[in-house]
């Protein structure tokens, strides 16, 4: 990678990868804003100026936890429920539950991985969420937007008069 990567791009580099490194944890520590302020302008400026990646990970090295690789370093706000592999697809899952009770389930390669992309994605998924948002037309657009088709079931009686019949 010779920029820094979008957020979807860092999300799908997690979800792909074999296991974590340091390169990972640096990403994962750039986006999540787990750096200090003037690492993040340090970061960007040399990454304008054509730097290599491997310098920036020399010289964040002593300020980026182990995101990917330990189950302790979780980003700003992870919170998770569940963590499980699955034996039928051979990749970890994690559940992120937010404060207001949403979930965000993410699948990975092992448990570190799985459990950081589900709280980066519970992170960027508000955010991208209000951006939409703003960028929705007037109000009168939004509530028809909105607008959920209602569904009637017929009475017991209404439809034919045959008996259920249960399959199992």
């Amino acid at each position: 990678m010779d920029d820094v990567t979008s957020w979807g791009d860092l999300i799908v580099a997690l979800q792909e990868a074999p296991s974590g490194d340091r390169k990972l944890d640096a990403l994962v520590a750039y986006h999540c804003g787990a750096v200090g302020r003037d690492t993040r302008q340090m970061v960007r400026l040399l990454i304008d100026e054509g730097s290599s990646w491997d310098l920036v990970f020399e010289l964040m090295e002593g300020e980026i936890p182990a995101f990917t690789t330990s189950l302790d370093a979780a980003v700003p706000g992870e919170n998770i429920v569940c963590a499980i592999f699955s034996t039928k697809y051979q990749r970890w899952a994690a559940v992120h539950r937010g404060k207001d009770g949403a979930e965000v389930l993410a699948w990975a390669a092992d448990e570190v991985l799985a459990r950081r992309v589900a709280g980066l994605r519970a992170i960027r998924e508000p955010a991208v969420a209000e951006k939409q948002q703003a960028e929705l037309p007037g109000p009168e657009v939004q509530a028809s937007a909105r607008h959920r088709p209602e569904f009637h079931l017929p009475e017991l009686g209404e439809a034919d008069d045959e008996e259920w019949k249960i399959l199992f």
